[in-house]
């Protein structure tokens, strides 16, 4: 039988410090930033611990007042140190990882919370929560806030994910580098489409992207495809075949720079990536295209905020023929429709 998880062994927290742990990947960073309006709006400070490349994304962030820069590579004494440097009154695990477990044990956190479906938690948190992400039918958003049910009432934990939308938003702190202002000039509707994933997602076929470019009219569309240097050459003749209205941007902004280019753009589109829970944070239009199944489905990793869409491939062997079963002309047809 497995035991029950223990109960907290403190009591409710007064407005206090606390460290959001998230040591992932882009779009999971910015699903937890809404966790972190909440708390903020609620008088707590919060530190943000993460990756080194999400600090973009954090920065453009007002719910997040401080950021921790965690690294794997860290000796065991120089992690505590780091999180005991946070001055934390709580850790909330939203990402189970043993090695800031530890250190926040080692470090003397006074609050200590963690999923129950983690090993490692039993021994190095001091409360459990039972919550299991992957048959879950919440959003990745709303169970981000359920770890953090000892901190927030009951109306903030009801919240759906477009109420916890308002909460997480981004704003660009940097303008669009010079070299690239020309292609968001108001003359015609600028669509950025990101198609790699990082192999974090399923993709669209390059096929599609290319149909989409040739059912936008180059009188009306520009269409910049944005990227890493290494995603870019790997594109590189398909690139080169796209026709003069679509502009490669791959490799060309750095982490502040991609997010005011997404501000700028009119719209954007894309598989589930972080650049595209990032657009919909902007508050840019943006149309996301997913696969029905689980635990990749977009009831679980939708984009929120008040402009984001999805489109849904039909079910088939694969999440990536279920992409491929999304016409390129209905992608087309949404985003004829937000020009106008």
């Amino acid at each position: 039988m497995v035991p029950r998880p223990p109960r907290p062994s403190h009591p409710e927290q007064r407005a206090g410090r606390i460290l959001v742990s998230r040591t992932d990947r882009l779009g999971d960073v910015v699903l937890t930033l809404p966790l972190c309006g909440l708390l903020k709006a609620r008088g707590h400070r919060v530190i943000f611990l993460g990756r080194a490349y999400t600090r973009p994304a954090l920065e453009a962030c007002d719910e997040v007042d401080e950021i921790v820069e965690w690294d794997d590579a860290l000796p065991r004494a120089d992690a505590r140190a780091l999180v005991a440097g946070a001055r934390a009154d709580v850790v909330l695990h939203v990402k189970p990882h043993a090695g800031v477990a530890w250190a926040a044990f080692q470090a003397r956190v006074p609050l200590r919370v963690g999923t129950s479906r983690r090993a490692f938690h039993w021994l190095l948190c001091n409360r459990l929560e039972p919550i299991a992400r992957r048959d879950s039918p919440l959003h990745e958003a709303q169970l981000n806030v359920r770890l953090a049910r000892a901190l927030l009432d009951a109306e903030a934990l009801a919240l759906g994910p477009e109420r916890l939308a308002r909460y997480g938003r981004l704003r660009a702190r940097v303008p669009v580098p010079d070299a690239l202002r020309p292609l968001v000039a108001r003359d015609r509707f600028t669509l950025v489409i990101h198609p790699r994933s990082g192999g974090s997602a399923a993709e669209w076929p390059l096929g599609h992207w290319a149909a989409l470019a040739r059912a936008l009219p180059p009188e009306r569309f520009r269409l910049l495809v944005t990227g890493s240097r290494a995603e870019g050459e790997a594109l590189r003749p398909w690139l080169d075949a796209q026709p003069p209205h679509v502009h490669d941007v791959t490799g060309r902004t750095d982490g502040r720079e991609l997010l005011a280019l997404l501000a700028a753009a009119d719209g954007f589109v894309a598989a589930s990536t972080g650049p595209l829970h990032a657009a919909a944070a902007l508050g840019t239009r943006t149309l996301g295209l997913f696969s029905p199944r689980r635990p990749i489905h977009p009831g679980r990793w939708a984009p929120i905020g008040a402009r984001a869409e999805v489109l849904v491939g039909d079910g088939h062997a694969s999440s990536a023929e279920d992409l491929a079963a999304i016409a390129p002309e209905r992608v087309a047809a949404r985003v004829l429709a937000w020009s106008g």
